[in-house]
């Protein structure tokens, strides 16, 4: 494989983005390279490398156009140093062909066009972009980005500031035309520079501002227009790679003559001097009128004579000398009115304050001191119009802010007085809508349309009233949630009645078929059938939304039915055997606003022994192991009838095995074929939940009554609780006793 590395070294700043089927090569932050390619070519080998000296070699050569694109979309500028990607192309060696090598002339991507600087910018908003040609062979395409080297510069920013002010060098004569530059990078292209520009010439001149490079190319030139003393402001943008180092000046040029600044004769100078001292003259004219000027006797009267070129500040003079006599007419002239004139001002004046005085009501010193007072100092007339004009001004300006301050204040009243009527009729409309929604039974939607007009009420009384409209809503919608449970829960208590009662009656009508028999053979077999009572202990959670969460450590108490198979050996021995598999079904039956089932399976075990077979004193020793199930739900409200409005549904299901094993002393009585025994004993028990904690003991105690009749019990307290805790911080914790009892028919096998 051919390497060819492309060097690039930017200043990049955060976020970057390509155009469409670029493919990323490289993301640092907001830094992104990418590249394409496209097939510019395909050719044979001794087509494309020529004949001479490669043989019959056809493999096939593909020419492709790999364009690799750097863009920075930052607001500032950014920094990138020491940096290559990898492009992979082809080489090719044949037996009957010279080895096909794609030789390069340059760097495939080079920026900017020194690729030895240490650091290089690239400005904000810009990218740069270059292609080079990559030859594969056979049906390989470039491989962009393999082992690509990126390294971003450490170099900090620095904001740009404006330079000093400067004059154009190269040029004919003083321009009086000055600049100075503010750039927006460090003059690569990408980058925008901002100029400003000032005239100290007498009059408006034009010129063409021209941006040039080191080799003196020009590649900027627009043309601008300066008024005397004015400084104007624009801006260029640079171009991809190019560096701008000087500025130039060109055709500087008078607006009004369209004459050269630089290069113009004395004689052009003369007669523009000679025709801005008549156009003066007649301006001084028509501000004399009949009043007679010295200085305009002295010039304006002989504009016939002639001057040699050497006069020439001569007439530079008697232009400035009439500028100023012309500044000073035009300032003096309201001083020489006559005192009559003056006088006259200064009445109307005092009539025009007088009524905006009354007009506005508000007071005025100046128009107590100079107009009703009737005092005046002598020569004080000017000055005294000069203060009623100002005073005028002030109260004009402050009718004029008041004006505008009532108009803002009218407006702003009419805006709220709209939008107020706007929010009221929203609030309306709401309070309507979610009437129409609660009357049709649709609590969800009138809750919403309430809610929203609480939030948009102008005032307590109307957020009271959406507030109790809300809570009108909430009550109804969580009356109809209760009546709607109490009901599900109704039909399911009469459900769960029925069926342990069926199950219950169909249990009992086996008892009655069966009987039991003692035997003195080595093994029997006898079916167990029965009914009991028991009580579990039980995690339940209140999940519902109209309670508060929280999670008990509860307990459910249910009827069961039994169904198991004894299994006896060595029955004629001193030790004895037994095995007995079995199974019980609960159901939370006759329990009004409660309902579950559970469900035991397991099996049991152990020994009867002592010295002697024939005796009425064993020992026994009992082992079981036990799989339980069960779910609860306990509505409250259902419990009560409906008498109350907690709302309170308890809810959990448990699932775990139990480990027991025990022992005690058993009393035996056999005569006639029949048995009787009784088994007080203590246990103890180990929980899949619990592993980690002490066994906990229990209770048992078990007879049979002259083989009619098996009575079993078991109790344990404080017995550990089963199930899913879901709100620990809201866990109210009980002690919890365990108690079973049992009434149960044999029915002999064998």
């Amino acid at each position: 494989m051919k390497r060819i590395y492309i060097f690039l070294m930017l200043l990049l700043s955060s976020s970057l983005s390509f155009g469409q089927g670029g493919e990323i090569i490289y993301k640092d932050g907001g830094i992104i390279f990418s590249y394409s390619y496209k097939r510019a070519g395909t050719y044979k080998s001794k087509d494309y490398m020529g004949s001479s000296g490669y043989g019959t070699c056809e493999q096939q050569i593909n020419i492709f156009y790999v364009t690799v694109k750097v863009k920075n979309n930052t607001p500032e500028l950014a920094t990138f140093r020491d940096s290559y990607i990898e492009i992979i192309g082809s080489d090719y060696k044949a037996p009957d062909c010279k080895q096909i090598t794609r030789t390069y002339n340059g760097w495939p991507m080079v920026f900017p066009s020194n690729p030895t600087a240490t650091f290089m910018d690239l400005g904000a908003g810009r990218e740069y972009q270059n292609t080079i040609e990559c030859i594969t062979v056979g049906k390989d395409e470039p491989y962009v980005g393999k082992s690509t080297r990126i390294e971003r510069g450490e170099r900090p920013y620095v904001k740009p500031e404006w330079g000093e002010w400067k004059t154009f060098t190269g040029t004919d004569c003083n321009t009086n035309i000055l600049y100075k530059v503010l750039h927006g990078g460090n003059g690569w292209g990408g980058q925008t520079d901002f100029f400003e520009v000032k005239s100290n010439n007498d009059r408006t001149v034009s010129f063409v501002f021209q941006l040039l490079d080191a080799n003196g190319r020009v590649h900027f030139g627009d043309t601008h227009t300066v008024n005397p003393g004015e400084t104007i402001k624009f801006e260029h943008k640079m171009q991809n790679n190019v560096r701008i180092t000087s500025y130039r000046l060109d055709k500087l040029i008078y607006v009004s003559t369209g004459k050269p600044v630089c290069g113009t004769s004395q004689e052009e100078e003369l007669l523009s001097l000679k025709k801005r001292r008549y156009e003066l003259c007649q301006e001084l004219s028509t501000v004399l009128g009949n009043r007679q000027n010295a200085v305009f006797d002295k010039i304006c009267r002989n504009l016939n004579k002639s001057y040699a070129e050497n006069d020439i500040n001569q007439l530079k003079n008697e232009v400035n000398e009439l500028e100023q006599e012309l500044r000073y007419q035009k300032g003096v002239a309201p001083q020489r009115e006559t005192q009559q004139d003056l006088e006259k001002q200064r009445n109307e004046l005092c009539n025009e304050l007088s009524a905006l005085v009354q007009k506005s009501g508000k007071p005025s010193q100046v128009n107590e001191d100079l107009c009703l007072s009737g005092v005046h100092l002598p020569g004080s007339l000017q000055q005294d119009i000069n203060t009623l004009k100002t005073e005028i001004a002030r109260l004009k300006t402050l009718d004029r802010e008041e004006e505008k301050q009532n108009d803002e204040q009218l407006l702003k009243q009419q805006e709220e007085q709209r939008r107020a009527e706007e929010q009221q009729n929203r609030f309306d409309n709401y309070i309507t809508q979610g009437d129409k929604a609660y009357a049709d039974g649709n609590y969800d939607s009138a809750m919403s349309l309430y809610s929203e007009a609480q939030n948009i009420a102008l005032n307590d009384t109307q957020k009271q009233t959406a507030s109790e409209k809300y809570n009108r809503a909430y009550e109804a919608k969580r009356t109809a949630a209760r009546q709607e449970r109490l009901a599900v829960q109704e039909k399911r208590d009469a459900n769960e009645d029925l069926a342990y009662t069926s199950l219950a009656s169909g249990t009992i009508g086996i008892m009655s078929l069966i009987n039991d028999q003692y035997t003195n053979k080595v093994s029997s077999g006898k079916v167990q059938v029965g009914l009991g009572y028991e009580q579990m202990p039980i995690i339940t959670n209140q999940n519902n939304s109209y309670s508060a969460p929280a999670s008990y450590a509860d307990k459910t108490s249910y009827p069961l039915v039994y169904f198991g198979l004894n299994l006896e050996f060595l029955n004629n021995k001193p030790v004895n055997l037994h095995v007995r598999p079995l199974v019980s079904i609960g159901i939370n039956a006759f329990s009004k606003g409660t309902s579950g089932t559970h469900t035991a399976t397991g099996i049991e075990g152990g020994i009867r022994f002592w010295y002697k077979s024939q005796t009425r004193f064993k020992f026994f020793a009992d082992f079981g192991w036990y799989n339980r199930v069960g779910d609860k739900t306990a509505d409250k409200d259902a419990q009560s009838g409906g008498a109350t409005t907690t709302d309170e549904v308890r809810e959990g299901k448990y699932s775990y095995h139990v480990l027991r094993y025990g022992g005690g002393p058993m009393l035996h009585w056999r005569h006639h074929g029949r048995e009787s025994w009784l088994k007080p004993g203590i246990y103890f028990e180990q929980f899949t939940f619990a592993k980690h904690h002490k066994p906990t003991m229990s209770f048992g105690l078990s007879a049979n009554i002259e083989s009619e009749i098996i009575l079993e019990g078991t109790y344990s307290k404080n017995y550990p609780v089963a199930g899913n805790l879901q709100y620990p911080n809201a866990f109210t914790f009980a002690n919890q006793d365990y108690f079973s009892i049992k009434i149960i028919r044999q029915g002999k096998l064998w």
